[in-house]
């Protein structure tokens, strides 16, 4: 493997890794994807700047493996991020509306299930 290739790895890596933990401490701060106010909070801008990082180097696959997250809200932010600041093909966009739609009929988390509605039905007006 080349020096170039090792390095790539590992800045993907490092990327992944500051997604992921951003993603888990926006949920102990109660920031959310569907949520007006969590738009303002620095968590929120910290992960769209992550994705567009990703995005700017065309990695929208590599950001997409996040979909198999399971904690967090991991898939909800990717989703939600790559529809609303990446350009997303029609199945990808697909994946991450299936996603979202799951979430907003998540019985544990009403008060996000409830957000996703409201986030979908804006979506689909638009």
């Amino acid at each position: 493997m080349s020096d170039t290739t090792l390095v790539f790895l590992n800045q993907m890596k490092e990327k992944s890794d500051s997604f992921i933990v951003q993603c888990r401490i926006n949920y102990f701060l109660g920031i959310r994807p569907a949520n007006q106010q969590s738009k303002e909070t620095e968590g929120y801008k910290e992960l769209v700047r992550i994705a567009k990082n990703y995005f700017d180097s065309d990695s929208y696959e590599d950001f997409a493996e996040n979909f198999m997250e399971g904690q967090y809200f991991i898939p909800l932010w990717a989703a939600h991020l790559l529809l609303e600041y990446g350009k997303t093909d029609e199945k990808l966009k697909e994946e991450c509306l299936r996603i979202i739609s799951d979430y907003s009929r998540h019985q544990l988390f009403s008060e996000v299930a409830a957000e996703e509605k409201v986030w979908l039905e804006n979506y689909y007006k638009a």
